[in-house]
C-alpha cells in the first residue's frame, strides 16, 4: 500500500493550538466506544476558531456514521452531521468546522485510504480541514508525548490526495483551566461499584453486595453535593498517581526484558546487550533476592511495627480527645446546675425572711427615719 504522506514539506504555514477540552472530549468518546464494545471506526468533528494561518481547535463531537455499504465500509449520516453543526454553531457563532479526528493504531501514524476518502467527503464543507489523527494504545505515547499527530490535506494531482504533517501547541485559557481542575477534582472522587453478583451468590452473598453497592451510592450522592479533597488528599493522591505510573512503567520494561531473553531477534542472544541486562538488574534495581535476608526481615517487622504503632497512637489520640470534649460537657452542665441552685436558694431565704426584713440591706440612716415615723404614728394612736 502507498503511503499518502507527501514527501513535500508545509508552505502554508499553519499553527495549529490544542485546547485540552477538545482532547477530553476526542478521549471520552474513545473510552465510550471501547466500553460499550461499538463496532465500526471512531470518527468526529473538530471546531473552532482560524484566524489567518492560526488554529485554534477548542472543541469535538462524534459523528454518526449510516449503514455501510460493499463500495463504501464508512458512510457519514450527513443530514445527522449538518443539523448538529447547525446546532454547534448556533451556541458558539464563532466556532467553524476545522477539521475531524480518528483513532489509528499504527506507530506512524498515517493516514489510510478509508481516511483519504472519509476527508475527501468532509471537504465539502470546509476545504482546508486538517486530520487528527489519535493512538489509543498503551504504546502510543512515546516519551511523555501525546499520542497525536495532525495533518493538512493536499492535492498533488488530480486524483490523489496526500497528507503532511503539521506541528502543534497545546494552548488554555483561565475558564479552560477551572473546567479541567473541576474534571480533574471530580476523578479524584470517583468510585468504581460491583453493580452484579455471580450467578449462584443469592444468599448472604448477594446481599453483601447490595450493602457494597448501596455504600458506593451513598459516597457517589456525596461527593455529587459538591464535596471535594481538601490540599493534603490532592497531594496525597498526586504523589500515589505518580508511583503507580513509575511501578506500571517499570513492569513493562521488566516484560520487555523477559520477552527478549525468552525470543531474542532471529534467535541470536546478543551479549552486549545481555551484560547491560545484567549489569541493570544486578547493581541498578533491587529486583533479585535481598542479600542479607535475615536483615531484611527484621527491616520490615520494624517497619511494620511502626506503622503499627503509629495507627495505636492515632486511635489513642482520636479518644483523648472525645473524652476531653465530653469533660467539657459536663463541666458546663455542672456550672450551670450549681447556678440554678443558687438562685433557687437565694429565692427560698427571701421567701423566709418576708417583708418587713426589707430593710436589712438598707443603710442605717434610714432604719433610724423608719423606726421613728412608726414611734410617732404609735403615739397618735393612743
Amino acid at each position: 500500500m502507498a503511503s499518502l504522506i507527501s514527501q513535500h514539506a508545509s508552505t502554508s504555514g499553519l499553527q495549529i493550538a490544542l485546547h485540552p477540552l477538545a482532547l477530553l472530549t476526542i478521549s471520552d468518546y474513545i473510552t465510550r466506544h471501547a466500553l460499550r464494545n461499538n463496532t465500526g471506526p471512531v470518527i468526529g468533528a473538530l471546531l473552532g476558531s482560524q484566524n489567518g494561518r492560526e488554529i485554534a481547535i477548542e472543541y469535538a463531537y462524534e459523528i454518526l456514521l449510516a449503514p455501510s455499504t460493499p463500495e463504501k465500509p464508512v458512510v457519514i449520516d450527513k443530514t445527522w452531521f449538518e443539523k448538529k453543526l447547525s446546532l454547534f454553531k448556533d451556541t458558539h457563532p464563532s466556532a467553524d468546522l476545522l477539521g475531524w479526528f480518528t483513532t489509528t493504531f499504527l506507530p506512524t501514524y498515517e493516514p489510510t485510504p478509508d481516511h483519504a476518502s472519509i476527508h475527501q467527503e468532509l471537504l465539502s464543507y470546509n476545504e482546508s480541514l486538517c486530520l487528527l489523527m489519535m493512538n489509543p494504545s498503551p504504546s502510543g505515547s512515546i516519551n511523555g508525548k501525546l499520542p497525536i499527530a495532525i495533518y493538512e490535506s493536499i492535492h498533488e494531482s488530480a486524483d490523489k490526495l496526500s497528507f503532511i504533517p503539521l506541528n502543534y501547541t497545546i494552548e488554555t485559557g483561565e475558564a479552560e483551566m477551572i473546567a479541567m481542575d473541576f474534571v480533574a477534582q471530580g476523578a479524584g472522587g470517583a468510585a468504581s461499584l460491583p453493580m452484579s453478583a455471580p450467578a449462584g451468590d443469592a444468599g448472604g452473598k448477594g446481599k453483601q453486595v447490595e450493602k457494597v453497592v448501596k455504600e458506593g451510592e451513598e459516597m457517589v450522592q456525596g461527593s455529587s453535593q459538591g464535596q471535594v479533597l481538601n490540599a493534603q488528599s490532592e497531594e496525597l493522591i498526586s504523589q500515589l498517581t505518580a508511583k503507580k505510573n513509575a511501578i506500571t512503567m517499570l513492569n513493562s520494561r521488566i516484560k520487555l526484558l523477559l520477552e527478549y531473553l525468552k525470543n531474542p531477534p532471529q534467535g541470536i542472544h546478543n551479549h552486549q546487550v545481555l551484560r547491560e541486562i545484567k549489569a541493570l538488574t544486578h547493581s541498578r534495581l533491587q529486583l533479585l533476592k535481598p542479600t542479607d535476608m535475615k536483615a531484611f526481615e527484621q527491616e520490615k517487622r520494624a517497619e511494620e511495627s511502626d506503622s503499627n504503632l503509629v495507627v495505636l497512637l492515632g486511635a489513642v489520640t482520636r479518644c483523648m480527645e472525645d473524652v476531653r470534649v465530653v469533660q467539657k460537657k459536663c463541666a458546663g452542665i455542672e456550672a450551670v446546675f450549681k447556678n440554678n441552685k443558687a438562685m433557687e436558694d437565694q429565692r427560698n431565704m427571701m421567701d423566709r425572711q418576708g417583708p418587713m426584713d426589707l430593710g436589712v440591706g438598707l443603710g442605717r440612716g434610714e432604719r433610724n427615719r423608719r423606726n421613728v415615723m412608726s414611734g410617732a404614728f404609735e403615739r397618735e394612736r393612743y
